[in-house]
């Protein structure tokens, strides 16, 4: 059986990338129930602002 070494550890980088993701993951499913009460304007203003 190879020796495959000590594991790989995570690096400033690739930790910063996982908690933004988190926040932009968890984003996109928060985002419609604060946005809902607002009806169309919301999503207009969601589409302006994608756009």
């Amino acid at each position: 059986m190879p020796d495959r070494g000590a594991p790989q550890l995570l690096g400033a980088w690739m930790t910063a990338a996982l908690v933004v993701g988190g926040i932009i993951g968890s984003g996109i499913f928060m985002l419609p129930v604060a946005l809902a009460p607002l009806g169309a304007n919301a999503v207009a203003g969601w589409l302006v602002s994608g756009v």
